[in-house]
């Protein structure tokens, strides 16, 4: 229709950090990652920044977009500013590491990335299903760069 909007709605698993096991499930778009009141994702860890990353919704894509954080965001290892995400993404903030997606989603993007080779052997973790491949977004401002946390 027309005009129509829909927001869509995304689901994380934590698998490590103090938030170990948690699931936020169907979400709606935009969600703000954080550990302050009012982060639809707030995590328990002292090097996740107040207000860390942001996941929105961007012509049928979901992005997630580093809000300048301290310690920076992770997506599959890398470091990242903008990122468009897929379902079985790892996203690492401070010492926890979120899985981007429900199982359903993640084993429906298995069956059709089945057909293209071979997973790689890391592609595994715990039953859940984890995908690298080439998802950067270019954004749209100069980047910036990224600080680092020293020894304490």
């Amino acid at each position: 229709m027309p005009g129509v909007v829909f927001m869509a709605s995304v689901t994380f698993q934590v698998l490590e950090g103090v938030d170990k096991g948690r699931t936020f499930r169907q979400l709606s778009t935009p969600v703000t990652i954080g550990r302050e009141e009012g982060n639809l994702l707030r995590l328990n860890d002292e090097r996740v920044s107040r207000f860390h990353a942001k996941v929105q919704q961007d012509n049928g894509d979901i992005i997630l977009t580093d809000l300048e954080s301290t310690n920076g965001t992770r997506v599959n290892g890398n470091m990242v500013q903008i990122r468009r995400l897929r379902p079985g993404d790892r996203i690492g903030v401070g010492r926890s590491m979120i899985l981007f997606g429900s199982n359903e989603e993640i084993a429906a993007r298995m069956a059709t990335l089945g057909n293209q080779g071979k997973l790689p052997p890391s592609a595994t973790l715990g039953g859940s299903f984890l995908f690298q491949g080439p998802a950067t977004v270019q954004p749209n401002r100069s980047p910036r760069s990224i600080r680092t946390l020293t020894s304490i």
